[in-house]
C-alpha cells in the first residue's frame, strides 16, 4: 500500500517509492525507487529539501502507530537520554554552534579575567570540555567543521577552543578512558591561557622575533600554569602535564623545560601534534593558514625528531588525509567541502559540492561519495575559501 510520509518519519527499512513535496515548490524523482539503507540517505534527501516522500508498506516498513503500553510509557518518561546516541550532521551542527558560541565567551571571560588579575573559573571550563567530548562521540564531523571556520583576528580566543575539541576527536581515535579525555581536553582549554601575559607587540609581532622577545614567548608556557594554580582549584595531574608538555620536543629542544623524550607523556606528545596542526592551519594577523593536508605532511616532517611517529600516524588517520570542513577542488572543477570522512579509503571522503570553478558560479547542492565505485571523480586539490571568495561557514 502506497502511503504519503513527512520525511521526518522517514527511517531505514521503509521503501521510498516517490518523493511527494519538495521545498521550494521543486520536485525531484528519485533516481531508483527502493528500500532506505540508513540514517544518512535520509539526511541526504533533508539536505535536497524533501518534506514528504511516498512509501510502499508492502515493500518495506511502515510507520509504527501502535500505542504503546503504560509500562512502556513510563521507562520511555524515566528513561535517561544517551549523551552518546548518534545523531546526524544537522542536527548536531546546531547544538555544535551553540556550544562553540559558549566556549568563545568562556575563554574571552577567561581572558578578562587574568588581565584584570581575578583568578580563573575552572568549573565551567571543565563542564565545556565535558559538553565537547558528548558532542564529538554524538557526531565529530559537526565540531571539526567550526574548527576550519577562522577569524584572524581571534587566535588566541580560538586556538585553545579548537586544539580542545581535536584532542576530544584524537583521544576517541585511540579509545583513550573518558577520564582522561575529560582531563587532557580541560588542559588543551587552559593551555595558552598564560598568553594574555605577553606584551601585545610581542604576541602579534609580524616579522621574525629577536632572541630576547622568544624568551619572553616561550614564558607563556609557565605563565599558563600559573594561572590555573592560581584558580585555588585542585587541579587533575594529566591536565597540568598537557599544559606544560605542549611545546616540549622529543628531542629535548623543547620549552620551558627541554624535557627529554623519556619525561614527555604520551598526553604531552599529543597535544605537541594537535598544537601544532592547529598553529598550521590557523590564519593570523601575519599570515595565512596551510590547507589541512599541507599542515598534516609538516607533522610528519617533524617525525622522529620533534614528534612521536605513531601518534602522528593515528592523528593522520583520525583527521584523514583531508579532513572534515576541508575546501576542495574535484577534478570535474566542482568546489565543495569534506563532510565524513573514509577511514578505509582516505583519498575519497564524502563532499558536499556547491560551486563551479570554471564558470565561477553556484550550483545546485550535491552530496558525492568519492568511494562509490560509480563515482568517476576524484579529489584535485585543497582550496582556500579566500580565494574564491566563498564565506564557507553558510554552507555547513
Amino acid at each position: 500500500m502506497l502511503k504519503n510520509i513527512p520525511i521526518d518519519s522517514l527511517c531505514p527499512g521503509m521503501y521510498v517509492d516517490s518523493i511527494a513535496k519538495q521545498a521550494g515548490g521543486k520536485h525531484h524523482n528519485i533516481k531508483k525507487a527502493g528500500r532506505v539503507p540508513s540514517e544518512r540517505v535520509i539526511e541526504l534527501m533533508r539536505a535536497k529539501g524533501v518534506l514528504e516522500v511516498v512509501i510502499d508498506t508492502d515493500k518495506g516498513d511502515d510507520i509504527v502507530s501502535e500505542p504503546a503500553s503504560q509500562e512502556q510509557s513510563q521507562q520511555t518518561a524515566t528513561k535517561k537520554p544517551d549523551q552518546h546516541a548518534s545523531t546526524t550532521f544537522s542536527e548536531e551542527m546546531v547544538k555544535a554552534q551553540k556550544l562553540y558560541s559558549e566556549a568563545r565567551s568562556l575563554q574571552q571571560k577567561a581572558l578578562d579575567d587574568i588581565a584584570s588579575g581575578k583568578p580563573i573559573e575552572i568549573k565551567p571550563m571543565a563542564e565545556l570540555t565535558d559538553s565537547f567530548i558528548d558532542s564529538v562521540f554524538r557526531n565529530q564531523d559537526a565540531l571539526l567543521c567550526l574548527t576550519r571556520i577562522r577569524e584572524k583576528d581571534s587566535y588566541l580566543l580560538e586556538h585553545s577552543i579548537n586544539v580542545s575539541i581535536l584532542m576530544a576527536v584524537f583521544a576517541k581515535h585511540l579509545r583513550l578512558d573518558r577520564k582522561v579525555t575529560d582531563e587532557i581536553c580541560l588542559g588543551a582549554l587552559l593551555h595558552d591561557l598564560g598568553k594574555i601575559r605577553i606584551p601585545e607587540e610581542v604576541l602579534h609581532k609580524p616579522g621574525k622575533l629577536t632572541p630576547e622577545e622568544f624568551d619572553l614567548m616561550k614564558s607563556h608556557v609557565v605563565f599558563s600554569r600559573d594561572v590555573v594554580l592560581e584558580s585555588g582549584v585542585a587541579i587533575p595531574k594529566l591536565t597540568m602535564e598537557v599544559i606544560i608538555q605542549h611545546h616540549e620536543k622529543l628531542n629535548g629542544q623543547g620549552y620551558p623545560y627541554k624535557l627529554s623524550s623519556a619525561k614527555i607523556s604520551k598526553y604531552g606528545r599529543m597535544v605537541s601534534i594537535v598544537d601544532i596542526y592547529d598553529a598550521l592551519t590557523a590564519d593570523r594577523c601575519y599570515k595565512r593558514g596551510m590547507v589541512p593536508n599541507a599542515a598534516l605532511g609538516i607533522l610528519k616532517g617533524l617525525c622522529p625528531d620533534q614528534l612521536d611517529s605513531d601518534l602522528v600516524l593515528e592523528f593522520i588517520r583520525c583527521m584523514s588525509i583531508y579532513p572534515v570542513g576541508t575546501l576542495v577542488k574535484l577534478e570535474s572543477e566542482k568546489l565543495g567541502i569534506v563532510i565524513e570522512s573514509n577511514e578505509k579509503e582516505l583519498t575519497k571522503p564524502k563532499v558536499k559540492v556547491f560551486y563551479h570553478t570554471k564558470y565561477q558560479r553556484h550550483i545546485d547542492v550535491e552530496f558525492i561519495d568519492l568511494a562509490d565505485p560509480k563515482c568517476n571523480d576524484k579529489i584535485a586539490s585543497c582550496e582556500k575559501p579566500e580565494a574564491h571568495k566563498l564565506d564557507i561557514q553558510k554552507y555547513f
